[in-house]
């Protein structure tokens, strides 16, 4: 706990300036407490972090995935292993975009060249436009999906997070990565934080994501229910890969450079 209270201290209060710090605690405090947001889109405090503003609520989503970027270096693995690698910046095409955090964190080491974020939930639709404003960046408000029929989703508001589920009671648009890769050229990366809804993805989409991604960083979710063994064994057979597995939370973190590039 110690460690843990000592790296958010140096990795997320210290840099931030003294109103900032205390904008930062309260929203803290509030997910903490588990006090229940009305309206994230509108429920959001502005920080300047590390000379970047970012627009960020006390959901727990958007608390906790500031934490893993920015204080757990949830992306440093990818970026070591980048570095080792001849790279150059890319587009990165964020599907379950949430608020743009990813991007925040590629763009301060200069590696973003375009912007591409999927996120069907209106409730991170004005935070995501916020954190992720450039005349290089496109913001899809639809949900990826196998086809472009549009899906059912649930939503959970104190995480403001959403799954796919049949039994969903919100209907969003949809929109198929065949339509998103449509004219890419550049080296791709791509991240998949879709809350269980990436099997049916790679289900159907590997081959085509492996001919067009250069860069691949998956979140895998409810590993125990799905048979996850076989989807890193075919991922492995077109990228180099990285695992992380987070077992006590049946979670784990993919990251791969395409074998072929």
């Amino acid at each position: 706990m110690y460690l843990a209270i000592k790296s958010l201290l140096i990795n997320i209060i210290f840099p931030l300036n003294f109103w900032d710090k205390i904008k930062f605690i309260k929203l803290f405090a509030q997910k903490i407490l588990n006090k229940k947001i009305v309206n994230p889109s509108v429920s959001f405090e502005i920080l300047k972090f590390k000379n970047t503003e970012i627009a960020l609520s006390s959901s727990k989503g958007d608390i906790w995935s500031f934490i893993e970027i920015f204080d757990l270096q949830e992306y440093r693995s990818i970026f070591d292993l980048l570095s080792k690698e001849n790279f150059k910046p890319f587009t990165l095409i964020d599907l379950g975009a949430n608020i743009g955090l990813t991007y925040l964190y590629f763009k301060q080491l200069n590696l973003i060249k375009n912007y591409i974020g999927v996120e069907p939930l209106e409730d991170n639709i004005r935070s995501l436009h916020f954190n992720t404003f450039s005349k290089n960046s496109l913001i899809i408000q639809k949900a990826v999906w196998t086809d472009n029929k549009g899906v059912n989703f649930s939503n959970d508001k104190e995480n403001n997070s959403n799954s796919i589920s049949k039994s969903g009671k919100i209907k969003t648009q949809s929109i198929t990565l065949d339509e998103i890769f449509q004219n890419q050229k550049d080296d791709i990366f791509l991240k998949m934080d879709i809350e269980g809804a990436e099997y049916e993805i790679l289900n159907k989409d590997l081959n085509t994501i492996s001919k067009k991604v250069k860069y691949l960083a998956i979140e895998f979710h409810n590993i125990k229910d799905n048979n996850y063994q076989k989807y890193i064994n075919d991922i492995s057979k077109h990228y180099k890969i990285l695992e992380i597995k987070k077992d006590t939370e049946d979670y784990s973190l993919v990251f791969g450079i395409n074998l072929n590039s």
